[in-house]
């Protein structure tokens, strides 16, 4: 796939690229620089461009705020989507291109400048919204501010249609997410209005960093990040239609920062309503966010115009006091109290009347009412006086009848007058009544004195006894207690023996089990040395080491038969498992590799969803076995189950890179090389855009990966691969150069990485693999020859990876014909002897299982040697080839009726296996042939009438059964 072209747009440079697609420099013919954006198709949505292009590329009704589209195409078969728009920045000094958005300028604003920049972004938002339009994807990157006319700044929002959703097959992470809101992060759903309020939330961050230059949640998160770099802007938040665990760890992380926290308090009222207004649009649950930007820009305004009015009220001359003005003001008149029973007046009905009334003071100052003054003071000793009068004329208190008042007053004078007489009188009397009430409570008292001693004797009396009782009843009770610590402590003693003897034995068996574990970690770790390290340049390593892999086998499937599922031996179960697998993957058993590794994942998950056993090792292994999954189910032809274990492969190596960052390396070229392996599943069902584009975006990550460790040989090589991918999919696109070219990139790679680790056989292979492609393509007879001496030397340690025996086996075929054309026919049939020779084993091993391609590539080995048996004469001998040839094609027509190759290839090799029977004097078994290649072709030219060749068969096969 090419870059697509914009008529009068001339490419000029990289500009850079984000997760929607690659921004470049681009010179248009009226002379202006501008920006073309080719975007990602599994990143965007077709339907989403195509109307934002149309809208904001109208320029008789432009949308205030936002960036223009100058011109537009949308994806073909052999191109991507791209957008032009304007550049806004300049080219440095030092030949840098500087851009100015708002990623660049946000933390430069300061105090009013901030807020003018928040408040025009707010008024380009709301201008979309009031179309109806949502963005989406709102982060500082597609915000640009530029000077205008008059000197200030204008806010324009562009990347319109590139917004995070639902229903994207493919999304990278980059700086978007911090940006999210939590429901975006979710679900991805814009319906019912979502959209705009999407937008709302990421207007809050970006207004808050502006004002803060943090952010209002996921700081933290963000420095983490960083310091990832390029490994977190690759990782996948979306893949296969589906959100990856890092959305999911995104949204936890929002969680648990919902409340917004200002770094220092607001020095005025305005920035104290502007804040309020950004924490709301900061809301966590949408229902509380304002429902579009038009809302928030409206009340922004509303800030500004009071300040404005505020300001006006300031400018106006305050009235001058005279210069004896009373600092208190009397009233006219006094007003009487409100009665209780009132209604009480509201708070701010009550502030505004104080503010009346001070007003009223300050206007009232000089007025002087003495005279009402004194008449007050005057007023108040004449009532206290007249309250004092009513309480001695018996108002206030109970009244009395005058006669019965009359004769109390009689008595008691006269009593008065004897006492005042005769004081004494006074003690005598009581004296008296004092002698007459001790008698009778003396006799009392002895009284009681007796019946208390009579009752002190019969309770001592019954104390006794009950002491007696008490005392008996004590003794029984301590003899019995006796008896039963004796029997205790025995019994105790014989509890004590039995608990010894059992932890003696639990210790035992605990000592057992550990070393058993113990052994079988050690027993781990050289195995997955020997099969981490498959290629070496020691002699006899490799004969060796599959000594060890058939012991390995032995040992680990004795294992899970001992464990099964004991709980003290989960682990070294599921670390069995996954040994085990590996080792059936390399043997070539891979239906069996397939159910361990099955196996081993089922464990590996439950071990990591119980914290107790959470381990990094348990991370890594599992995202080896859901890669291995994913290559034994796409070697099944499964390429969907394949892509989902690549996927999650993948997300397990980011969790594994997440909890130790010794892995980040590591983890990074294996999820690379994971996302290469979903190409290979795109190009095996045949969706051949989609695999070119995700190659090239595998490809560029990989090159900036060599950049920073130019001396990685596994690096080298992801990218040789790529290239590789790349090559195969123009090749079967018809796009000879392009394919051969990067097919020659890759052998260059793979040469560089050989370099590096010679004793890699993958390496060696990609090179001799690159090599024989290009030597195919172009009938390079010194590529074929080298390919050839590359890949006879390393196929023989790998028979079960038909593809490179493929390739081989072509490469003989080409240099057979090469000595065929020279007349050196013996060098010919030797050489596709040595072909077939390669292929035959696999295809008598897997029979039906093996690949068509593979079974095709045999079939035509054999035809060919038939031919060259003819050539020399040999038509008799040349019959075997033949019919194996034709046994092989018929199996695979029948398998793919679609594919007019195998149908045109049996037609052909009937009518060769009839021409043979008819020089070997066979004349039934050459009627018999040559009818059926006389049908064969008939019914593939009808199918394909363009091919002449067939035409001219057909007439061919029509003549020679004339003749019989």
């Amino acid at each position: 796939m090419q870059l697509p072209e914009l008529s009068g747009y001339q490419y000029e440079d990289l500009l850079g690229e984000d997760p929607y697609g690659w921004s470049f420099i681009a010179s248009h013919e009226d002379g202006e620089r501008r920006v073309i954006k080719v975007l990602k198709s599994q990143a965007t949505d077709e339907s989403f461009l195509k109307s934002y292009f149309k809208t904001f590329s109208d320029t008789e009704d432009p949308i205030k705020g936002t960036v223009q589209v100058f011109d537009y195409v949308i994806q073909a078969s052999d191109s991507a989507t791209a957008v032009a728009t304007p550049f806004f920045g300049w080219k440095s000094k030092n030949k840098r291109w500087q851009v100015t958005s708002m990623k660049r300028l946000g933390n430069l604003f300061e105090g009013d400048q901030a807020s003018e920049v928040i408040r025009d972004l707010a008024e380009s938002l709301s201008n979309v919204h009031r179309e109806g339009i949502f963005h989406g994807g709102l982060r500082p990157a597609n915000i640009f501010v530029t000077g205008d006319s008059d000197g200030f700044q204008d806010v324009l929002v562009g990347d319109f249609g590139q917004l995070f959703m639902g229903g994207l097959q493919y999304l990278e992470a980059g700086d978007l997410l911090f940006y999210l809101s939590p429901e975006q992060l979710g679900d991805g759903d814009f319906s019912k209005g979502r959209g705009l309020k999407w937008d709302v939330y990421a207007f809050g961050a970006i207004a808050f960093q502006i004002l803060t230059s943090h952010l209002p949640r996921l700081e933290r998160l963000q420095q983490q990040c960083i310091k990832h770099g390029e490994a977190f802007s690759t990782t996948a938040v979306i893949s296969n239609g589906s959100f990856t665990p890092v959305s999911e760890h995104f949204l936890r992380q929002l969680g648990k920062e919902k409340p917004v926290e200002w770094p220092e308090d607001f020095a005025d009222d305005r920035m104290g309503a502007l804040r309020s207004i950004i924490e709301s649009c900061l809301e966590f649950d949408l229902e509380n966010r304002p429902g579009s930007m038009v809302e928030v820009s409206e009340a922004i305004d509303v800030i500004w115009q009071s300040e404005q009015d505020e300001a006006a009220v300031s400018e106006e001359v305050a009235p001058e006091l005279p210069e004896k003005a009373s600092l208190v003001n009397v009233p006219a008149q006094i007003e009487p109290a409100p009665e209780f029973e009132a209604e009480p007046k509201l708070l701010i009905e009550t502030d505004l009347e104080i503010k009346v009334g001070l007003t009223a003071q300050h206007s009232t100052e000089e007025i002087n009412v003495p005279g009402e003054v004194e008449a007050e003071e005057a007023a108040k000793p004449e009532v206290v006086e007249s309250a004092f009068e009513e309480i001695e004329e018996g108002v206030i208190g109970d009244e009395l009848p005058d006669h019965v008042e009359a004769g109390r007053s009689g008595s008691l004078d006269a009593i008065e007058g004897v006492f005042r007489n005769r004081p004494a009188l006074k003690w005598q009397i009581m004296a008296i009544i004092a002698i007459s009430c001790v008698i009778p409570l003396g006799a009392l008292a002895i009284k009681n004195y007796q019946e208390l001693q009579a009752a002190e004797q019969e309770a001592t009396i019954k104390t006794t006894k009950l002491q007696a009782s008490v005392d008996e009843q004590a003794e029984a009770y301590l003899n019995e207690l006796a008896r039963n610590q004796e029997n205790s402590e025995q019994l105790k003693s014989e509890l004590d023996e039995v608990e010894d003897s059992h932890s003696r034995l639990l210790g035992e068996a605990t000592l057992a089990r550990q070393i058993l574990r113990q052994t079988q970690e050690n027993g781990d770790e050289f195995f997955r040395l020997i099969l981490d390290n498959r290629d070496t340049d020691v002699p006899g390593f490799r004969e060796k080491r599959a000594a060890a892999l058939i012991n390995a086998q032995k040992h680990y499937e004795r294992l899970i038969e001992v464990y099964g599922d004991a709980p003290d031996f989960i682990i070294s179960t599921a670390n069995a498992y996954f040994y085990l697998g590996r080792i059936y993957r390399e043997m070539g058993m891979f239906g069996r590799s397939l159910g361990t590794f099955d196996e081993a994942e089922r464990r590996y998950v439950a071990l990591l969803e119980d914290s107790r056993t959470e381990s990094v090792e348990f991370i890594r292994n599992l995202a080896i076995a859901k890669r291995a999954l994913g290559q034994l189910s796409a070697k099944d032809g499964k390429y969907a189950i394949a892509r989902h274990y690549f996927a999650e492969s993948s997300r397990f190596w980011t969790e594994a890179r997440a909890a130790d960052s010794e892995l980040s390396k590591e983890a990074g070229v294996s999820i690379h090389e994971n996302s290469l392996s979903v190409v290979v599943c795109e190009y095996a069902i045949g969706r051949y855009d989609a695999a070119l584009d995700a190659t090239r975006s595998v490809g560029a990550q990989l090159l900036k990966l060599q950049e920073s460790d130019p001396g990685d040989a596994r690096v080298i090589g992801a990218l040789a691969h790529s290239f590789s991918l790349g090559g195969l999919i123009m090749e079967s696109k018809e796009e000879v150069e392009l394919a051969k070219e990067a097919y020659q990139q890759s052998a260059d790679l793979y040469a560089q990485s050989v370099q590096l680790n010679s004793a890699a056989d993958e390496y060696q292979l990609g090179l001799g693999n690159s090599l024989a492609r290009v030597g195919l393509l172009s009938r390079d007879i010194d590529k074929l020859k080298a390919a050839v001496e590359i890949l006879g030397r390393v196929v023989v340690h790998h028979p079960f990876e038909p593809s490179y025996q493929k390739i081989l086996a072509d490469v003989y075929g080409v240099l057979a014909r090469d000595q065929r054309d020279g007349g050196r026919l013996s060098n010919a049939i030797e050489l596709e002897h040595e072909a077939i020779s390669i292929l035959r084993p696999i295809v008598r091993n897997t029979g039906l299982q093996t690949p068509p391609d593979v079974l095709y590539t045999y079939s035509l080995r054999l035809a060919h040697l038939a031919e060259l048996l003819g050539d020399e004469g040999d038509f008799d001998e040349s019959r075997e080839p033949l019919l194996e040839a034709i046994s092989v094609l018929e199996k695979i027509s029948e398998r793919d009726k679609s594919m007019a190759t195998y149908r045109r290839a049996l037609a052909r090799a009937r009518g060769l296996a009839g021409f043979a029977c008819l020089k070997s004097g066979d004349k039934s078994g050459a009627k018999e042939h040559l009818e059926l290649a006389k049908a064969e072709w008939e019914s593939y030219v009808q199918a394909n009438p363009q091919d002449t060749d067939a035409k001219q068969a057909v007439r061919w096969t029509a003549d020679q059964l004339r003749g019989l």
